[in-house]
């Protein structure tokens, strides 16, 4: 699961994007540079999940994707998320600039996409 922490001294690019994006594999994530924790009531409200969005690079049709994930190459069209052992917090888009899976980022096509502004 991804996390950003939004504590002010834990960004990643200060004046940029706030916060520190990093994984956990619990739902009770801890922040690793600053060590908020789901788990306190207070600081839990610094650390927001992640929804994993996968890039669905474009064809040659304007607005039609290939409905496949650049990282592995599943289909994108899934009747039923929970079936498939996904929930709410994945989903895919031809927007390059709305991917958060590190793994489509790595791609040739996502890469090539976000280098033309697509």
């Amino acid at each position: 699961m991804m996390w950003r922490c939004l504590n002010p001294e834990c960004a990643d690019n200060p004046g940029g994007n706030a916060g520190h994006e990093f994984d956990s594999e619990t739902l009770m994530a801890v922040c690793p540079k600053c060590g908020a924790s789901r788990a306190h009531p207070r600081t839990g409200q610094l650390l927001v999940r992640l929804a994993t969005i996968h890039f669905d690079p474009p064809t040659k049709f304007k607005g039609i994707g290939e409905n496949r994930r650049a990282c592995d190459g599943k289909s994108v069209l899934i009747d039923d998320p929970l079936k498939a052992g996904l929930d709410h917090f994945h989903g895919a888009t031809g927007d390059p600039g709305s991917v958060t899976c590190r793994e489509c980022k790595q791609t040739d096509k996502f890469k090539a996409a976000a280098a033309a502004g697509e």
